[in-house]
């Protein structure tokens, strides 16, 4: 029986993200063939601050990168819920140790940038010659058990499988799967990543802080081993709509979101005067149970876009990638794989978007007390955390 190593063409994998690259070392590993198609002409991932839970950091320390991945990392000790109109701390958890003993691995918050470079530095050292920059997909032809890709350079190129890992906005998901529009939830988030050594000492603490009240969400933690600070801001009810990560926003559109805010609250915004603020509308999409048609098949975003109230959006991603390039490597028909791929995965990742989805409403909900989280019902760090590798293919 012919396996994907016997055949000629290279698995394609469609994007250089998180959820492409940590698939392409997974593959890779497994002694695949892989090409990456990335749509830039260079690297350069947007200046933001991601959090890697114990679920996604095991996956990666099982790949060899566990040592690197703590030396950028912050590991928050605490983290607080805070109501932001009157400064009462409203939670308090136990992160650090706490999650480390119970899940195995560490609770990371790290820079975007940071954590691409070490993958993508991963995938080169693997097989140099493994990148394809500057390749916009535009089209799938032929038939899904032999996709041919066309790029907007006007490359064509031929695969044994195709992975979509090209985000929420998905060509292969739009060409092959399902083309439905995004819903705008009515929520937009403002972000920006501050040099620790120009803050008061009240925020070097190695604590994961969330401000909550009149449907807004305010978020500051240390990134960079205490070198940065990462800020997120949530705002609902907003009309203005635009999908991206690069649009410029004015600490003056800040200032008034964030007005009626106690003065501890918002005194992390004032250090922005300066500097650089970018903000992006989010958009959901409905989960679906269809990731594989032939040999084409979806991961990451593409088939399970989150919205980012639980920080699980890279975390899903690696669990993709580590179940993939596994079933991969356990099963000799392609066919076989894909199926197991998908009945190992639509289940928990249509469980963690929905969940996702229901923190966003919760903590945008008025009258924020301890009672509304002290059951940790919408985060459920059990059910999110534990999973690791050997569970997950298990």
């Amino acid at each position: 029986m012919s396996t994907l190593r016997d055949e000629a063409a290279p698995i394609a994998v469609i994007g250089a993200g998180l959820g492409g690259l940590a698939t392409a070392i997974g593959l890779l590993k497994q002694g695949f063939r892989v090409q990456v198609f990335e749509q830039a002409d260079a690297f350069g991932e947007v200046g933001a601050g991601i959090s890697l839970s114990p679920n996604a950091s095991k996956i990666l320390a099982a790949w060899g990168l566990g040592e690197p991945l703590a030396a950028m990392a912050s590991v928050p000790l605490t983290g607080n819920i805070m109501n932001g109109l009157t400064g009462e701390l409203i939670q308090s958890q136990p992160l650090g140790e706490v999650l480390e003993q119970l899940f195995g691995s560490p609770y990371y918050q790290v820079l975007r940038p940071d954590l691409h470079a070490l993958l993508v530095g991963e995938v080169r050292r693997l097989a140099p010659d493994a990148f394809r920059l500057g390749c916009r997909l535009v089209d799938i032809e032929g038939p899904e058990e032999a996709p041919v890709l066309v790029f907007a350079n006007g490359e064509r190129a031929a695969a044994s499988l195709v992975i979509g890992a090209d985000g929420a906005r998905s060509v292969v998901r739009a060409r092959r799967f399902v083309d439905e529009p995004a819903r705008f939830t009515g929520h937009i988030a403002f972000r920006g990543v501050l040099p620790m050594a120009e803050l008061p000492a009240q925020y070097h603490a190695p604590r994961s802080v969330v401000w909550l009240g009149d449907r807004r969400q305010l978020v500051h933690y240390p990134l960079d081993n205490g070198r940065a600070l990462n800020v997120v801001a949530f705002v609902s009810d907003v009309s203005w709509d635009r999908e991206g990560w690069q649009e410029r926003a004015e600490l003056s559109e800040l200032r008034e979101a964030f007005a009626g805010f106690c003065d501890e609250a918002t005194g992390v915004l004032e250090h922005f005067e300066g500097r650089e603020l970018y903000k992006w509308a989010l958009y959901d999409r409905e989960p679906v149970d269809d990731w594989v048609r032939g040999r084409l098949v979806l991961l990451g975003d593409a088939a399970h876009p989150m919205l980012p109230y639980l920080g699980q959006g890279a975390a899903m991603a690696i669990e993709d990638a580590w179940v993939l390039a596994g079933v991969l490597g356990q099963h000799e028909a392609p066919a076989d794989a894909l199926a197991d791929y998908q009945a190992r995965r639509v289940e928990r990742a249509r469980w963690v978007l929905l969940e996702s989805r229901e923190a966003g409403r919760r903590f945008h909900e008025p009258g924020q007390d301890e009672s509304r989280f002290s059951d940790d019902a919408a985060m459920r760090t059990r059910e999110l955390f534990a999973p690791g590798p050997a569970s997950l293919l298990g």
